[in-house]
């Protein structure tokens, strides 16, 4: 994730799970379990220094699902509102 960036699942696929089984959808997956959230939209085509700078935006996303009180899976539930039906979000109301 640090060469390619968070969200280039196709290169991190290909350049680090060649052998594995892991679709793009997984490796997506285990990313917002990385980085504590939902919407990758924020980190779209961010590449990241080091894996303290990746351990303190987990952080940061971590303390503000608890603030928000949306914590979903133990991560941020923020999805991107045109893929929000309400369904979800109802169950944080």
């Amino acid at each position: 994730m640090l060469r390619f960036g968070a969200t280039d699942f196709k290169s991190i696929k290909k350049q680090s799970f060649k052998e594995s089984n892991w679709s793009e959808t997984e490796i997506r997956l285990r990313v917002c379990r990385l980085l504590k959230c939902y919407d990758l939209q924020p980190y779209e085509g961010r590449k990241f220094a080091s894996r303290e700078e990746i351990l303190e935006i987990a952080k940061s996303n971590k303390e503000e699902a608890i603030r928000l009180k949306k914590v979903c899976g133990g991560i941020l539930y923020n999805p991107p509102v045109e893929a929000d039906d309400g369904i979800i979000s109802s169950l944080f109301n």
